[in-house]
């Protein structure tokens, strides 16, 4: 069974592609290596981390 984790890795201009982590390497259905990372269409830019951290939370019961 594999485990799978949630991983970020910063470029350039301070974003952070999100991508998956297999440990072991899962096989790859359409090649049929073995592949360790997949790549997801997510990227997380300073400008989305600074709104977000500035809103804040009101919760009223």
């Amino acid at each position: 069974m594999a485990k799978v984790h949630i991983r970020k890795k910063p470029v350039t201009k301070g974003r952070h592609p999100i991508f998956l982590d297999y440990t072991p390497p899962l096989r790859n259905p359409k090649t049929g290596k073995p592949q360790r990372y997949e790549f997801l269409d997510l990227v997380i830019s300073p400008i989305l981390v600074t709104l977000f951290l500035s809103v804040s939370f009101n919760i009223t019961g």
